[in-house]
Parts: C-alpha cells; structure tokens; sequence
C-alpha cells in the first residue's frame, strides 16, 4: 500500500509536470501570435509557419493538460445537483459517472491505438498551411492523453470506492 501511494505522489508530481509544460506551451503559442500579428501589420511579412505550429501547440496543451484537470477537479461537472446529496450518495454517483467514463474513454483510445498503428505504416500526412507532417505525430498526444485521463480517472473510482466501504471497516 505505501509503494501505491508512492507511485501516486509520482504520478501528481508528473501531471504537474505536464501542465508546466503545457502552460509553457502556451506562452510560446500566444508570443507567436503576436509575433506573426506584428510582422504582418508592421512589416507585411508574416510568418507563415506560425498558425501551424499553433495548432499543433494546442493538441499538446489539451492533451498534456487533461490529467492535471482531472486531477485537480477543475474539468466541467455538473455538480449543482450532485452537490446537496450525502457523501455516499454522492460517491455512489460519482463512481458510476467514473466508471462510464472509464470505459468510453477506453474504448475511444482503443481504436485510436488501432488507427495510430495503422498510420504509422502508411506514413499519411496531414498538410496544414505549410508544413506537412505525419498525421500519427497528431494523434500519438492524444492517446497519451487519454491514457492519463484513464490513470487518473480510475484512481478516483478507488478514492470513491474508499467513500462507500469506510464504514464497513
């Protein structure tokens, strides 16, 4: 039990980590903006490579960012009504909303390892303003994502799971 919660302090320590790095991302992103915004206006000599880099930046904050957001239960919820129930009761929901998500979020990372094999052997490329780019070096951070996302997600059906059996112990 003490190696568990020592992997979890690992496992917090590196989506923070992760979130660093997204937030440094989007620093980067929000300077080339402006950057390219300034060469064009001024200059008339935008830079054309920008817009892509930008969006690739942003499947990296997203796909960086959504276990630290999970994490620190900063992701949408509807918890107004969620909210005014007891703690078991809430736990009895929570975990079944965890349990859905779990498993729709697998099986979309599934055939999305599935879709990235095959794109790694047939070296598609996606073709954006300028740059052209294998089309997995997209979707290779979002299964990556997703994978945290499901890390984190069923450490919390365990902390729930904790909520419903406390008092049996």
């Amino acid at each position: 039990m003490k190696g568990l919660k020592k992997m979890g302090k690992l496992f917090d320590h590196f989506l923070d980590l992760l979130m660093f790095l997204a937030c440094m991302m989007l620093s980067v992103a929000m300077l080339l903006v402006c950057l390219d915004v300034f060469m064009r206006y001024l200059f008339n000599q935008p830079i054309i490579w920008a817009m892509d880099i930008c969006e690739f930046m942003l499947v990296g904050i997203v796909s960086m960012g959504i276990g630290w957001l999970l994490k620190e239960n900063f992701h949408v919820r509807m918890d107004f009504i969620v909210d005014r129930l007891n703690l078991k009761t809430r736990a009895a929901v929570e975990l079944f909303a965890s349990i859905v998500s779990v498993i729709t979020v697998s099986i979309i990372l599934y055939y999305g390892l599935i879709e990235i094999a095959e794109l790694w052997q047939r070296k598609y490329a996606v073709e954006t303003g300028i740059l052209r780019v294998p089309k997995v070096t997209l979707l290779i951070p979002i299964a990556f994502g997703l994978i945290l996302f499901v890390i984190q997600m069923l450490r919390q059906i365990g902390d729930h799971i904790k909520v419903l059996i406390k008092p049996f112990e």
